[in-house]
């Protein structure tokens, strides 16, 4: 496979009934890399299974799957279960084909009959995603030793010192994920934790948004403000939705919430809550090769089809209203 498609090298292993397999990967956490996957390679050139490691899985991964060959396509869950398993045919046609994943932590692209020769099976395969890199064991070395002395700069500034500049640290090791989630802890801990209250049913939809459906965690947990103060979060709403804003995207916060507060009381991506970036309202007539770009009057593409929650795009913002 040409080098500018890899980021790097890693082992995938099998877990199955008869026992463990493993084979080397080629990972890619970058969105705009695994947006292209494998639509400018050549056939001869793959021979190595290429992951798609979602750092949000929750949100919908898009895909482009204009190959020019077959591929075995392995879809894996947070947990390390096979969820579905297929051979994807090569498409004789100019027309663009996108795929779009969600709930799902990594989509495994592999050479034709790769499924076969592992004996992969959908919900009975376990797939763990594992480095030999002994640097891994220097930087757990090093967090252990500074341990609530190290601020989140210099947390980045070892990473970087161990897998190499340039890489992309925030989906990059599970390791760092934790470190970095031990630290915010600390942090959250001197804080005092607001729940700002709005009046508007309609609320305006900015940045990267955490929406919650507060029905649903009165459901689970009880009421809004315990909720809040319980486990130290900032946010704010109208009595039916949550909301936590983040100018950057993905954001380390809402990341926080949904895996350390959400997912362990049971509430769901799109059924209890949902991540939604703002997205900018073209002109009425913004045509390109025949097809409306334009957001104007419509739906939030990312909100589409949910029960509790409706969107509109206007030319003053993103508005989102519970049902």
């Amino acid at each position: 496979m040409e080098t500018k498609f890899v980021e790097k090298p890693e082992t995938l292993m099998f877990k199955n009934p008869d026992g463990l397999n493993g084979a080397t990967a080629n990972v890619l956490t970058s969105k705009i890399k695994q947006f292209e996957a494998l639509t400018n390679c050549k056939a001869d050139d793959f021979y190595t299974p290429m992951v798609l490691l979602f750092d949000q899985p929750w949100l919908m991964q898009l895909v482009n799957f204009n190959f020019k060959f077959p591929v075995d396509v392995i879809l894996v869950d947070e947990e390390g279960i096979v969820r579905n398993a297929f051979i994807e045919p090569f498409r004789d046609s100019s027309a663009s084909y996108i795929r779009g994943f969600s709930s799902v932590k990594m989509a495994i692209l592999c050479p034709e009959n790769f499924i076969v020769k592992y004996q992969i099976a959908k919900n009975e395969t376990t797939i763990e995603l594992t480095t030999s890199d002994i640097f891994y064991h220097h930087l757990m070395e090093e967090w252990k030793n500074k341990y609530g002395k190290m601020t989140m700069k210099e947390l980045e500034q070892a990473m970087k010192k161990y897998l190499g500049s340039g890489g992309n640290l925030r989906a990059r090791s599970s390791q760092f994920q934790v470190m970095k989630q031990e630290l915010a802890k600390k942090v959250r801990k001197n804080k005092v934790y607001t729940l700002k209250k709005i009046e508007e049913d309609e609320v305006k939809l900015v940045f990267v948004s955490l929406i919650v459906n507060v029905e649903s965690i009165k459901r689970v947990y009880g009421e809004l403000q315990d909720f809040v103060q319980e486990y130290q979060i900032d946010g704010y709403t109208n009595g039916k939705l949550f909301m936590i804003s983040d100018m950057m995207g993905p954001s380390e916060e809402i990341n926080h919430v949904v895996v350390n507060c959400l997912r362990p009381l049971g509430l769901k991506a799109r059924t209890d809550f949902v991540v939604a970036e703002e997205v900018m309202v073209n002109s009425l007539n913004d045509f390109r090769d025949g097809v409306n770009l334009s957001y104007w009057n419509k739906e939030h593409p990312q909100l589409l089809h949910l029960d509790w929650l409706g969107s509109i795009c206007l030319n003053d913002g993103n508005w989102i209203w519970h049902k």
